[in-house]
Protein backbone atom coordinates (compact mmCIF):
# COMPACT_ATOMS: atom_id res chain seq x y z
CA UNK A 1 0.00 0.00 0.00
CA UNK A 2 1.71 3.98 -1.08
CA UNK A 3 -0.25 5.94 -0.58
CA UNK A 4 -1.24 6.67 -3.74
CA UNK A 5 -5.06 7.01 -5.47
CA UNK A 6 -3.75 4.69 -8.14
CA UNK A 7 -3.39 1.60 -5.80
CA UNK A 8 -5.07 -1.34 -7.81
CA UNK A 9 -5.60 -3.20 -4.23
CA UNK A 10 -7.25 -0.21 -2.34
CA UNK A 11 -9.78 -0.04 -5.73
CA UNK A 12 -10.82 -3.94 -5.52
CA UNK A 13 -11.65 -3.69 -2.47
CA UNK A 14 -13.63 -0.60 -2.65
CA UNK A 15 -15.68 -2.69 -5.62
CA UNK A 16 -15.92 -5.44 -2.71
CA UNK A 17 -17.53 -2.81 -0.53
CA UNK A 18 -19.68 -1.68 -3.77
CA UNK A 19 -20.99 -5.05 -4.28
CA UNK A 20 -21.60 -6.24 -0.74
CA UNK A 21 -23.28 -3.13 0.96
CA UNK A 22 -21.40 -3.44 4.21
CA UNK A 23 -17.58 -3.37 5.08
CA UNK A 24 -18.11 -6.79 7.11
CA UNK A 25 -19.49 -8.43 4.34
CA UNK A 26 -16.91 -7.32 1.83
CA UNK A 27 -13.54 -7.93 4.08
CA UNK A 28 -15.60 -11.46 4.36
CA UNK A 29 -15.82 -11.37 0.53
CA UNK A 30 -12.30 -10.21 -0.22
CA UNK A 31 -10.88 -12.73 2.57
CA UNK A 32 -9.19 -9.90 4.22
CA UNK A 33 -9.70 -8.93 8.04
CA UNK A 34 -12.23 -6.35 8.69
CA UNK A 35 -9.46 -3.90 10.74
CA UNK A 36 -7.01 -4.11 7.51
CA UNK A 37 -10.22 -3.33 4.71
CA UNK A 38 -11.28 -0.28 6.84
CA UNK A 39 -7.59 1.01 6.86
CA UNK A 40 -7.38 0.49 3.11
CA UNK A 41 -10.41 2.40 1.92
CA UNK A 42 -9.48 5.93 4.96
CA UNK A 43 -6.20 5.70 3.13
CA UNK A 44 -7.56 5.62 -0.32
CA UNK A 45 -9.48 8.08 0.61
CA UNK A 46 -7.19 10.22 2.26
CA UNK A 47 -4.84 9.97 -1.13
CA UNK A 48 -7.95 11.00 -2.98
CA UNK A 49 -8.55 14.19 -0.63
CA UNK A 50 -12.59 13.44 -0.78
CA UNK A 51 -15.20 11.20 1.04
CA UNK A 52 -15.87 7.93 -1.71
CA UNK A 53 -18.34 5.70 0.90
CA UNK A 54 -21.27 7.38 2.19
CA UNK A 55 -20.98 5.55 6.28
CA UNK A 56 -24.48 4.63 7.37
CA UNK A 57 -25.54 3.01 10.54
CA UNK A 58 -26.74 -0.36 8.75
CA UNK A 59 -24.72 -0.11 5.47
CA UNK A 60 -22.73 1.68 2.67
CA UNK A 61 -22.81 3.31 0.06
CA UNK A 62 -20.40 4.81 -2.12
CA UNK A 63 -20.39 8.73 -3.08
CA UNK A 64 -20.50 9.76 -6.71
CA UNK A 65 -16.71 10.11 -6.73
CA UNK A 66 -16.46 6.51 -5.44
CA UNK A 67 -18.91 5.33 -8.26
CA UNK A 68 -16.82 7.65 -10.91
CA UNK A 69 -13.34 6.21 -9.80
CA UNK A 70 -14.92 2.10 -10.20
CA UNK A 71 -16.33 3.34 -13.68
CA UNK A 72 -12.68 4.89 -14.45
CA UNK A 73 -10.60 2.45 -13.14
CA UNK A 74 -12.86 -1.00 -14.05
CA UNK A 75 -11.10 -1.20 -17.78
CA UNK A 76 -7.46 -0.72 -16.01
CA UNK A 77 -8.50 -3.28 -13.09
CA UNK A 78 -9.97 -5.90 -15.89
CA UNK A 79 -6.70 -5.25 -17.96
CA UNK A 80 -4.35 -6.03 -14.98
CA UNK A 81 -6.15 -9.30 -14.67
CA UNK A 82 -6.12 -10.25 -18.09
CA UNK A 83 -2.72 -9.89 -18.32
CA UNK A 84 -1.91 -11.92 -14.64
CA UNK A 85 -4.08 -14.54 -15.93
CA UNK A 86 -2.47 -14.83 -19.35
CA UNK A 87 0.51 -15.42 -17.84
CA UNK A 88 -0.58 -18.42 -15.78
CA UNK A 89 -2.10 -19.54 -18.54
CA UNK A 90 1.07 -19.76 -20.21
CA UNK A 91 3.11 -21.44 -17.69
CA UNK A 92 3.05 -25.25 -19.16
CA UNK A 93 5.15 -26.55 -16.00
CA UNK A 94 4.76 -24.67 -12.64
CA UNK A 95 7.92 -23.32 -11.65
CA UNK A 96 9.83 -20.51 -9.62
CA UNK A 97 10.77 -19.71 -5.83
CA UNK A 98 8.66 -20.43 -2.64
CA UNK A 99 9.57 -19.38 0.58
CA UNK A 100 8.33 -20.16 3.82
CA UNK A 101 9.28 -20.06 7.22
CA UNK A 102 8.21 -22.15 9.94
CA UNK A 103 10.26 -23.58 13.10
CA UNK A 104 12.44 -26.72 12.66
CA UNK A 105 10.05 -28.84 14.43
CA UNK A 106 7.21 -28.17 12.41
CA UNK A 107 9.58 -28.30 8.93
CA UNK A 108 10.73 -31.53 10.25
CA UNK A 109 7.61 -33.63 11.05
CA UNK A 110 5.28 -31.75 9.02
CA UNK A 111 6.38 -29.57 6.66
CA UNK A 112 8.87 -32.05 4.55
CA UNK A 113 6.33 -34.98 4.58
CA UNK A 114 3.78 -32.83 3.15
CA UNK A 115 5.63 -30.84 0.88
CA UNK A 116 7.85 -34.08 -1.04
CA UNK A 117 5.54 -35.20 -3.43
CA UNK A 118 4.69 -32.24 -4.26
CA UNK A 119 8.40 -31.26 -4.90
CA UNK A 120 9.13 -34.69 -6.75
CA UNK A 121 5.95 -33.89 -9.16
CA UNK A 122 7.32 -30.20 -10.01
CA UNK A 123 10.34 -30.60 -9.93
CA UNK A 124 10.93 -26.62 -11.37
CA UNK A 125 9.68 -25.59 -8.05
CA UNK A 126 12.52 -23.99 -5.94
CA UNK A 127 11.91 -24.24 -2.08
CA UNK A 128 13.76 -21.43 0.64
CA UNK A 129 13.19 -22.45 3.89
CA UNK A 130 13.56 -20.14 6.65
CA UNK A 131 13.57 -21.94 9.74
CA UNK A 132 13.55 -20.13 13.06
CA UNK A 133 11.75 -20.58 16.59
CA UNK A 134 11.08 -16.87 16.65
CA UNK A 135 8.29 -15.23 14.71
CA UNK A 136 9.78 -13.80 11.72
CA UNK A 137 8.24 -10.19 10.34
CA UNK A 138 6.12 -11.38 6.87
CA UNK A 139 5.35 -7.97 6.13
CA UNK A 140 8.34 -7.27 3.41
CA UNK A 141 9.00 -9.45 0.15
CA UNK A 142 11.09 -11.91 1.35
CA UNK A 143 8.56 -14.74 2.48
CA UNK A 144 5.37 -15.92 0.76
CA UNK A 145 3.74 -17.56 3.77
CA UNK A 146 4.76 -18.92 7.26
CA UNK A 147 2.90 -21.92 9.02
CA UNK A 148 2.52 -21.09 12.62
CA UNK A 149 1.73 -22.56 15.98
CA UNK A 150 -0.89 -20.22 17.79
CA UNK A 151 -3.48 -17.58 17.39
CA UNK A 152 -2.76 -14.92 14.82
CA UNK A 153 -2.77 -11.51 16.09
CA UNK A 154 -1.32 -9.65 13.84
CA UNK A 155 -4.49 -7.67 11.75
CA UNK A 156 -2.11 -7.11 8.77
CA UNK A 157 -1.92 -10.52 8.09
CA UNK A 158 -4.13 -13.05 6.79
CA UNK A 159 -4.54 -16.58 8.61
CA UNK A 160 -5.86 -19.92 7.50
CA UNK A 161 -6.23 -22.32 10.12
CA UNK A 162 -5.33 -25.97 8.66
CA UNK A 163 -5.29 -28.54 11.51
CA UNK A 164 -4.22 -28.88 15.20
CA UNK A 165 -1.01 -30.09 17.15
CA UNK A 166 -1.51 -31.53 20.38
CA UNK A 167 0.87 -31.76 23.55
CA UNK A 168 0.17 -34.48 25.76
CA UNK A 169 2.28 -35.51 29.03
CA UNK A 170 4.93 -38.11 28.63
CA UNK A 171 7.11 -40.74 30.33
CA UNK A 172 9.10 -43.31 30.23
CA UNK A 173 7.57 -46.66 31.55
CA UNK A 174 10.36 -47.54 33.23
CA UNK A 175 9.24 -44.67 35.49
CA UNK A 176 5.60 -46.62 36.14
CA UNK A 177 6.83 -47.12 39.32
CA UNK A 178 7.48 -43.46 40.53
CA UNK A 179 5.45 -41.80 42.36
CA UNK A 180 6.33 -38.03 41.69
CA UNK A 181 8.73 -38.97 38.71
CA UNK A 182 10.89 -35.49 38.61
CA UNK A 183 9.01 -32.84 36.04
CA UNK A 184 11.14 -31.82 32.82
CA UNK A 185 9.84 -28.47 30.85
CA UNK A 186 9.93 -26.12 27.58
CA UNK A 187 11.36 -22.21 28.55
CA UNK A 188 7.63 -20.85 28.64
CA UNK A 189 5.55 -24.21 30.43
CA UNK A 190 3.95 -22.17 33.66
CA UNK A 191 5.37 -25.76 35.37
CA UNK A 192 9.48 -24.48 34.97
CA UNK A 193 9.98 -22.70 37.83
CA UNK A 194 9.43 -26.25 39.62
CA UNK A 195 11.01 -28.67 36.88
CA UNK A 196 14.25 -30.12 37.40
CA UNK A 197 15.33 -29.34 33.62
CA UNK A 198 14.27 -26.32 31.29
CA UNK A 199 15.19 -26.17 27.95
CA UNK A 200 14.49 -23.87 24.81
CA UNK A 201 14.58 -27.39 22.34
CA UNK A 202 12.12 -29.47 23.07
CA UNK A 203 13.54 -32.52 21.27
CA UNK A 204 16.22 -32.15 24.04
CA UNK A 205 13.46 -32.71 26.73
CA UNK A 206 12.66 -35.95 24.26
CA UNK A 207 15.96 -37.39 24.54
CA UNK A 208 15.64 -36.62 28.58
CA UNK A 209 12.32 -38.48 28.43
CA UNK A 210 13.33 -41.38 26.76
CA UNK A 211 16.29 -41.76 28.98
CA UNK A 212 14.26 -42.45 32.19
CA UNK A 213 15.00 -38.65 33.53
CA UNK A 214 11.60 -37.17 34.37
CA UNK A 215 7.80 -36.66 32.79
CA UNK A 216 7.82 -33.94 30.46
CA UNK A 217 4.78 -31.70 28.16
CA UNK A 218 5.67 -32.48 24.52
CA UNK A 219 4.35 -32.85 20.78
CA UNK A 220 2.48 -35.64 19.56
CA UNK A 221 4.36 -35.60 16.50
CA UNK A 222 7.59 -35.55 17.91
CA UNK A 223 7.01 -38.56 20.37
CA UNK A 224 4.17 -40.51 18.23
CA UNK A 225 7.50 -43.54 16.94
CA UNK A 226 8.25 -43.46 20.05
CA UNK A 227 4.93 -44.20 21.61
CA UNK A 228 4.02 -46.49 19.06
CA UNK A 229 7.23 -48.54 19.83
CA UNK A 230 6.93 -48.70 23.83
CA UNK A 231 9.58 -46.51 24.29
CA UNK A 232 7.00 -43.43 25.75
CA UNK A 233 3.68 -43.92 27.37
CA UNK A 234 0.94 -40.85 28.19
CA UNK A 235 0.83 -39.70 31.80
CA UNK A 236 -2.79 -38.81 31.21
CA UNK A 237 -4.62 -39.84 28.65
CA UNK A 238 -5.96 -36.20 27.60
CA UNK A 239 -3.67 -33.65 25.83
CA UNK A 240 -2.54 -31.11 28.54
CA UNK A 241 -2.78 -28.27 25.65
CA UNK A 242 -3.80 -28.20 22.16
CA UNK A 243 -2.93 -25.16 19.23
CA UNK A 244 -4.11 -24.40 16.19
CA UNK A 245 -1.73 -24.55 13.64
CA UNK A 246 -2.11 -21.54 10.95
CA UNK A 247 -1.24 -20.79 6.80
CA UNK A 248 -0.27 -16.81 7.48
CA UNK A 249 0.39 -14.90 4.53
CA UNK A 250 0.43 -11.16 4.01
CA UNK A 251 -2.01 -9.63 1.69
CA UNK A 252 -1.82 -9.42 -1.96
CA UNK A 253 -3.81 -9.27 -4.48
CA UNK A 254 -1.93 -11.77 -6.64
CA UNK A 255 0.18 -14.45 -5.59
CA UNK A 256 2.75 -16.85 -8.37
CA UNK A 257 1.00 -20.49 -9.10
CA UNK A 258 4.27 -21.87 -7.44
CA UNK A 259 3.23 -20.42 -4.28
CA UNK A 260 -0.08 -20.91 -4.04
CA UNK A 261 0.49 -25.06 -5.21
CA UNK A 262 2.89 -25.14 -2.38
CA UNK A 263 1.18 -23.41 -0.22
CA UNK A 264 -2.86 -25.27 -0.95
CA UNK A 265 -0.65 -28.86 -1.01
CA UNK A 266 0.45 -28.45 2.36
CA UNK A 267 -2.97 -27.23 3.94
CA UNK A 268 -4.85 -30.15 2.30
CA UNK A 269 -1.71 -32.46 4.40
CA UNK A 270 -2.47 -31.15 7.43
CA UNK A 271 -6.00 -30.88 7.22
CA UNK A 272 -5.90 -34.62 6.82
CA UNK A 273 -3.00 -35.57 8.72
CA UNK A 274 -3.45 -33.05 12.12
Amino acid sequence: MNGTPYDAQAVRLLDFLARNGSFRKAALAAGVPLATFCRHIELLEHSMGATLVLRMPRATKLTSLGEELLARAAPALQSLDDTFKAIRDSQAEVSGTVRLTTTPLLAEFLVAPALAPILLTYPKIRLEFNLSATVQDLRGEVIDFALRVGNVQDESLIARRIGRTRFFLYGSPNLGGVKEPPRLAFSDDPERNSASVVSTDLRVLRQLVLAGCGIAVLPEMLCQADETAGRLVRWMPNPVVEYPLNLVYPFKQYRPAAVSLIANGLAKYLEENT
